[in-house]
């Protein structure tokens, strides 16, 4: 019951989903992590458990990153694959996190450009329909106005009709 609640609470919000997949991502990528750890070192032993923590702990420091990018466009992934010959050739395990950073910071750029120029549309759009409907507003405030004045004059029309009629039935008498 309570999976099938889950489900469709993902299916009706999307970012919700995506969080959901980069948490499952995130706890593949530890695994993995983890056994390559037990790989390549020599004894079981000797592998730890702070290296791991010390790993969790950054992940929720990249969260929160991960997390503000995805506020900006859910639709785009931050996280990929940085394989490219800087990366590779890079020894020193802090230098490869830092040209990860730089690389999930200058995507996270790119796509605030991105959003920034589809937000400039919206605001140029915006701007071009309020422009129509300021023009719709005249319009009806002249109609009103030829209105108002054809008004008043059927109804000083209708007085002076009205008079003479007055005028007549009282002659007539």
């Amino acid at each position: 019951m309570s999976s099938k609640e889950n489900a469709r609470e993902l299916s009706m919000n999307p970012q919700k989903k995506r969080l959901e997949q980069l948490k499952k991502r995130r706890e593949y990528a530890e695994m993995v992590e983890k056994q390559q750890m037990a790989a390549n070192s020599k004894s079981k032993k000797k592998a730890s458990r702070e290296p791991v923590k010390a790993s969790r702990e950054n992940v929720e420091q990249e969260t929160d990153v991960k997390m503000s990018a995805e506020n900006v466009d859910y639709e785009y992934s931050v996280e990929e694959d940085y394989e490219d010959d800087e990366y590779k050739s890079t020894k020193n395990e802090t230098i490869k996190k830092l040209l990860m950073h730089k690389f999930k910071l200058e995507k996270s750029l790119k796509l605030s450009r991105e959003n920034e120029k589809k937000l400039n549309a919206m605001l140029e759009n915006s701007g071009k329909w309020f422009d129509k409907y300021e023009k719709t507003l005249e319009e009806l405030e002249d109609q009103v106005t030829i209105y108002d004045q054809k008004r008043k004059i059927v109804v000083d029309n209708l007085i002076e009709n009205v008079g003479f009629l007055v005028l007549r039935m009282g002659l007539g008498r």
